[in-house]
């Protein structure tokens, strides 16, 4: 059960004196201040389609997570320290980042809840994001022609999260027309100013010599965040 607020009892309002009139009004109380701001983030995370499995996720609840072993969670701290660094301030994100490359060897390891904290912290402070995965986004050029509203609203994006961003193992990807329209895609949205977060298995160096164009593009402008472990237990939420 919910416990109700002490200061308004779960009326969401408390009466106050006027310092001026000396009469009482009702001014919203703090929890309901805080609960409308929570209901504003939440129309932002579905308007940049990202996955509801993934907004209660806070830092905090990763630092406590078992994620490999004393050895990797020494070797991830400086990586972690800089991660957090750019929730505080998103704006050093946008300022320095062209594409954040969140990557690690290992299945389970997080990096998606890490990129959707970042994309979260954006979102407060009103840059526009959307969510896409690999798969969905190459499966778009297939029928390009009949998806060009599709990435008309993918322009409108100030932060572009690509989830498992040319990992074969997650998605499949075939065909020249599609891989070109991949590379001219990531091509346009940097020359727009567009940034990127992207997550991976592989890091950028490792890309498969098929999208050699996409590769070489990433290999300039990517800064990559390697995050070793995985995740040990039985919960799935965290991937």
């Amino acid at each position: 059960m919910n416990k109700r607020c002490p200061q308004c009892k779960g009326s969401g309002f408390i009466i106050k004196e006027d310092p001026v009139t000396k009469e009482h009004k009702g001014y919203p109380c703090d929890c309901r201040i805080a609960r409308d701001e929570q209901d504003r983030l939440y129309v932002k995370l579905i308007s940049a389609d990202i996955p509801n499995e993934y907004w209660e996720y806070t830092f905090e609840n990763y630092l406590s997570l078992p994620i490999g072993t004393s050895l990797t969670q020494k070797a991830n701290k400086d990586k972690l320290d800089l991660f957090k660094s750019l929730l505080d301030d998103p704006n050093k994100f946008m300022n320095e980042y062209k594409v954040l490359w969140i990557w690690g060897p290992h299945a389970n390891a997080c990096h998606t809840s890490l990129a959707v904290m970042l994309a979260t912290e954006l979102l407060k402070n009103n840059f526009k994001v959307k969510f896409i995965t690999m798969q969905r986004l190459a499966d778009a050029f297939v029928d390009f022609n009949d998806k060009k509203e599709y990435f008309k609203n993918l322009e409108t994006a100030d932060v572009l999260v690509i989830d498992d961003a040319f990992d074969s193992t997650r998605c499949s990807i075939s065909g020249e027309y599609t891989k070109i329209h991949l590379f001219n895609w990531i091509r346009d949205a940097l020359t727009a100013n567009k940034k990127i977060i992207c997550t991976s298995k592989v890091k950028v160096d490792q890309i498969d010599v098929a999208f050699s164009q996409s590769k070489n593009l990433l290999q300039k402008y990517a800064r990559e965040l390697e995050i070793q472990g995985s995740l040990r237990t039985d919960s799935n939420k965290l991937v």
